[in-house]
């Protein structure tokens, strides 16, 4: 058994300090890389290692004692053997299973940590106040106050009408990349605003969400924007404990929030409402506005994806390791969607292995309750079961499985099944 104070200072001063500057460093996409190609190494990658590096008989501990990463280990092997039959190249596939690989370790890692409250919320501060930078540097790159390196270089438009609107893309190769990451923290930012009792701490998390929110707009990504708000949604009426006067708070403070972010955008950024009343007009009950073609076309093609998945498992039902999918008359394609992306890799095995996962993961959070918990702690699990709520719903419509925040997150909820196991505290 490791002894109680040595690991108690290595979390202080190394794994709490370094998932703090992950998730920092994470908002700022390739800008502390080694270029502007997505898949070089950079500082967040060496600070990966150095977690696994050093965690390594962490890691250990949480398959042998927890069935959420017992599950996963599972799937990776598994993987391991679907990707011999990859369609797409079995090394570009064993090279992706490494990356899931090291994801899981360091999740599996996050949830041994110790953590107070004040660490749990130095985390979340540090990934907050991280998107409110990038974000604010990517408007002034934008609107042209300063150029900004690595910020804004790769030019995409939006049409409305005979107009052409360029998009923000900040530091991020794809606008779908900065989504991923953007759309967790904002959920779980403007939920920690809510919660918090603190003002100073309440404002600035207020601030930063919207400063997210703010730059996700002007991507014209509308799963980035819609992930975070339904993850809201979600929360107050489902999971959120209590009873109606909390919900209600819930649903005034985002309308406040959302009618000053549409001030905002209508002052300075009117072209870029156009492309949204555009996008999204047509879902507004009793408009007559048509779904757009590119819209529709975006969203029909990931139906195909999915079926052509599906249609897959005919073929070969051990899967494919990851890859693209086989998209009959138009060869292979991303999917857009991690559902599809991992029937496709693990066929069969991942229908039957997603329930079972899916019943481990409910199973640990019914051990986190927040009625008689520690109030400090509240705030930011709530936070973190949001925002991870809103990475997956993101990932319905991208394939952005491979965001280390969120692992770094879903790892720290987990270990708090060990706070309520130690404390007692939680029911």
């Amino acid at each position: 058994m490791r002894n109680s104070y040595t690991t108690k200072r290595l979390d202080r001063w190394f794994f709490i300090p370094a998932f703090a500057l992950y998730m920092f460093v994470v908002q700022f996409g390739n800008f502390f890389r080694l270029s502007d190609a997505e898949v070089v190494p950079g500082l967040s990658t060496g600070i990966g290692f150095l977690i696994i590096g050093f965690g390594i008989i962490r890691m250990v501990e949480a398959v042998s004692t927890n069935a959420v990463f017992q599950a996963l280990v599972f799937l990776i092997a598994w993987l391991g053997l679907a990707s011999m039959f990859s369609e797409t190249g079995v090394a570009a596939a064993y090279r992706l299973l490494g990356n899931f690989t090291g994801y899981v370790m360091i999740a599996a890692i996050a949830s041994r940590t110790t953590i107070s409250a004040s660490q749990f919320r130095f985390i979340w501060i540090a990934a907050s106040a991280g998107m409110a930078l990038s974000a604010f540097l990517t408007v002034v790159d934008y609107v042209g106050i300063y150029n900004v390196p690595r910020n804004n270089d790769v030019v995409i438009t939006s049409e409305v009408g005979s107009r052409l609107v360029e998009q923000a893309t900040g530091f991020f190769p794809r606008r779908s990349a900065m989504a991923a990451v953007f759309s967790t923290v904002i959920a779980g930012s403007i939920l920690i605003g809510i919660l918090e009792r603190r003002i100073i701490i309440k404002g600035l998390f207020w601030i930063f969400g919207s400063a997210g929110t703010l730059c996700v707009l002007l991507t014209h990504n509308r799963s980035g924007v819609l992930a975070a708000l339904i993850a809201l949604a979600i929360y107050a009426f489902a999971l959120m404990p209590g009873g109606l006067i909390p919900r209600l708070k819930i649903g005034l403070a985002g309308a406040v929030a959302a009618t000053l972010i549409i001030a905002v955008m209508w002052n300075y950024f009117p072209e870029h409402l156009e492309v949204y009343q555009s996008k999204l007009g047509h879902l507004i009950p009793g408009s007559e506005q048509s779904t757009p073609k590119n819209v529709a076309k975006s969203d029909f093609g990931r139906v195909r994806l999915f079926l052509a998945a599906v249609d897959g498992l005919a073929e070969n039902p051990v899967g494919n390791g990851f890859g693209s999918v086989k998209l009959t008359g138009y060869g292979y394609k991303g999917s857009h969607n991690i559902i599809t992306a991992f029937i496709w890799a693990a066929g069969v095995m991942f229908l039957l292995w997603l329930p079972l996962f899916l019943w481990f993961v409910y199973r640990a959070m019914r051990r986190i309750g927040v009625g008689s918990a520690d109030p400090e702690f509240v705030p930011y699990i709530e936070a973190t079961k949001c925002g991870l709520i809103a990475f997956v719903l993101n990932n319905m419509v991208h394939e952005s499985w491979g965001t280390g925040a969120a692992w770094i997150l879903f790892g720290l909820l987990l270990c708090m099944t060990r706070v309520a196991d130690n404390t007692k505290r939680y029911r």
